[in-house]
């Protein structure tokens, strides 16, 4: 009785390794190996994307200009109202873009497999975003715009700005990237190379 319980750990691990084994078999080789596509898809991918979220952004903002502008106007004595529909705007603005970096890298990862170039993509339209709303800052009448009269900055002032704007350039690009490889990881998540990762992490 002890002998027989002493080997069955040893042959229900016998059994999972030849179930394994004959999976495996019955999986064509092409579905357990990744294609080999380029930096291509990512690059293009995340390039409709950006502009796509940077079109969204313009229309919204156009869109709510009026609530923008007396936003603007009203400075510190904002409204409640005004206040929440401004930033209702903002929010409306931002889960689209994250939404859009989200559906990137999931339709890269369809078409790739690879869960890095979702990561990439997503990366491409975070920084396209960012580049762009920072742009438009200075458009003449622009929601929010920068004036063109306004006082020059000091050497400090300025220096403080680009390091914010790095900062902020290298957040956009982490947020969408992140979202991209969870798009990329979600559609390739019952694909069989993936599925064999998980199982050999396993033993």
């Amino acid at each position: 009785m002890q002998d027989s319980e002493k080997h069955y750990p040893e042959q229900l691990e016998a059994e999972v390794s030849s179930s394994r084994a004959r999976r495996r078999k019955s999986v064509p080789l092409e579905e357990t190996t990744l294609p080999n596509r380029g930096f291509g898809y990512a690059l293009i991918g995340g390039i409709v994307a950006g502009i796509l979220e940077m079109l969204i952004n313009v229309a919204l903002t156009l869109f709510n200009d009026p609530v923008l502008t007396e936003a603007a106007v009203q400075g510190k004595a904002m409204s409640l109202t005004t206040a929440y529909m401004a930033l209702g705007v903002q929010c409306l603005n931002f889960v689209i873009s994250l939404a859009i970096c989200f559906i990137a890298g999931f339709v890269i990862g369809k078409i790739t497999l690879q869960r890095t170039l979702s990561f990439y993509c997503g990366a491409i339209a975070g920084i396209i975003l960012y580049l762009g709303s920072f742009v438009t800052r200075y458009i003449p009448g622009y929601p929010g715009d920068i004036s063109s009269t306004a006082p020059g900055l000091n050497a400090g002032a300025f220096t403080g700005g680009i390091v914010l704007t790095i900062v902020f350039f290298l957040i956009w690009c982490m947020i969408g990237g992140l979202l991209g490889r969870w798009g990329g990881w979600l559609a390739t998540r019952r694909h069989p190379y993936y599925l064999e990762e998980v199982a050999e992490e396993e033993q």
